[in-house]
């Protein structure tokens, strides 16, 4: 870890130069609303804040392993199962395109500025002729020269930089279905832009560095710091790769569980069989179905429409609302009850 590339941080996110850290240290900007206080209990779920983080459950299982430890220090309580929580913390994260940078450094030219001061010395000798007598005299002079720049040449040259950024939500589970917005409990997000594009490498020193934030008010974009050698680096991430392999979060629930919602679950725990469609004829508006994501997993939705060659279909996430997927009808599967 100590050997990670030096990290900068860009003032308004990406929105000018970036600037260098100091004394071994990683600027994370932070803005953070609410209180932990209004929680009833802290009792909580963890699942993606959209089907974006959702698509790769590897990369959030790692990553929600430190925030649950975080979460834990403080003094709440993960629970795999969604009924028996009372508070639902979306997580988000995701790194931006990169960004170039491009500036111009300017190099010191030396040579000669001028003189400081000379010597001259000179030596003579009489020669004699037949009838007159003659005197040979020469001198030399010796200079100190001064030296500094005398001019400068440019060198351009361009640096790329990554936005790193953590999202952290906290919902009162038993407020959600009266009203999504008032349910809301807290919030933090967190901004880091590096020269390092590896998100898994970043990320510890997101989640350490906005711990102290975390369900508190900010009440401003402010920086923290984190030392790029922090103590609490070996507890973060002891044995996380054996976790990975064990761990498995149940991240397909959504918050506000439908009945046909609870029809698809259901067809999931009971492992149903699957076939393809013969023809395109086959697929009826209004039946259970599912398809392939791209990522080999299997998605299960409710088919609304049927056009040409392409079928929509309502598939339930995680975040709250369903989303709507276009397919081929060859990449549907038959679900065989």
């Amino acid at each position: 870890m100590k050997k990670l590339i030096t990290y900068f941080i860009l003032i308004a996110f990406l929105g000018c130069m970036p600037t260098k850290i100091i004394n071994n240290s990683l600027p994370i900007s932070i803005d953070s609303y609410g209180d932990e206080n209004e929680l009833t209990d802290r009792t909580y779920i963890i699942l993606p804040y959209d089907s974006s983080v959702a698509s790769n459950f590897l990369l959030f299982n790692e990553l929600s392993i430190y925030v649950n430890r975080t979460l834990v220090e403080k003094g709440y309580k993960l629970t795999k199962n969604y009924d028996s929580a009372s508070c639902i913390i979306f997580f988000k994260y995701g790194t931006s395109s990169p960004q170039t940078f491009e500036r111009e450094i300017y190099l010191p030219i030396y040579g000669q500025t001028g003189i400081s001061s000379s010597t001259t010395t000179g030596s003579g000798a009489l020669k004699y002729y037949p009838g007159s007598t003659v005197l040979n005299y020469k001198t030399e002079t010796n200079y100190n020269a001064n030296y500094g720049v005398v001019g400068q040449r440019t060198i351009k040259t361009s640096e790329t930089y990554y936005a790193h950024y953590l999202i952290l939500s906290a919902f009162e589970k038993k407020a959600l279905k009266d009203d999504f917005n008032r349910s809301i409990r807290w919030k933090i997000i967190s901004k880091v832009v590096a020269k390092d594009s590896d998100l898994r490498r970043i990320f510890p020193f997101i989640i350490l560095g906005s711990q102290s934030y975390i369900g508190k008010n900010s009440h401003q974009n402010i920086l923290s710091e984190i030392k790029l050698d922090d103590p609490r680096l070996p507890w973060l991430l002891k044995g996380t790769a054996f976790e990975i392999k064990n761990q498995k979060k149940e991240i397909e629930k959504q918050v506000l569980i439908s009945a046909d919602e609870k029809r698809i679950n259901q067809l999931k725990e009971n492992s149903p069989k699957l076939e393809k469609y013969k023809s395109i004829s086959e697929i009826n508006i209004g039946d259970f179905s599912a398809f392939k994501s791209m990522y080999g997993q299997i998605i299960f939705g409710v088919i609304e429409s049927k056009s040409g060659k392409k079928i929509k279909l309502k598939t339930f996430p995680t975040n709250g609302t369903s989303v709507v997927e276009i397919v081929h009808w060859k990449d549907m599967l038959k679900i065989l009850e």
